[in-house]
């Protein structure tokens, strides 16, 4: 079944965002996107979310010369996390990704960290649809 325009994000299926300690090196980080086959990490500082690091900010802080062995992900974490809940429309959250500038968007039940969306996933969700509501017009 094909999602509706005004669908939720719990209608998806979101990952479970990675999670990395804001202690760790950047090249720790770096190797999580890629192990993990992700864009984005989680950061957190003893029990609490305190960022998000994506490839792009990895690609910056090298960009300006960064050590990889001792840069610390805390240290180039975004802040504040784009959150969003899961009753929240789909077209919405990807009007604020492009609003915020930004890639990943934390899904957020009550006090507790659910998933993580990417743009990608949402594009593919209204990509679908689009699509469905195309191909129904004119025969």
């Amino acid at each position: 079944m094909s999602p509706r325009p005004d669908a939720q994000v719990r209608s998806l299926e979101w990952a479970e965002p990675i999670v990395v300690d804001g202690s760790s090196s950047l090249r720790a980080a770096a190797a999580a996107l890629d192990g993990c086959q992700v864009g984005a990490l989680l950061v957190t500082g003893g029990r609490r979310n305190i960022g998000i690091v994506s490839e792009r900010d990895v690609v910056a802080a090298l960009r300006d010369g960064a050590d990889p062995d001792r840069l610390r992900v805390d240290r180039i974490a975004s802040r504040p996390v784009v959150t969003t809940a899961p009753d929240e429309r789909l077209i919405d959250v990807a009007r604020r990704l492009i609003t915020d500038h930004c890639r990943h968007v934390v899904i957020v039940d009550g006090d507790e960290v659910v998933g993580i969306l990417s743009m990608r996933d949402l594009l593919a969700v209204l990509i679908e649809i689009v699509g469905d509501t195309t191909n129904g017009e004119g025969g």
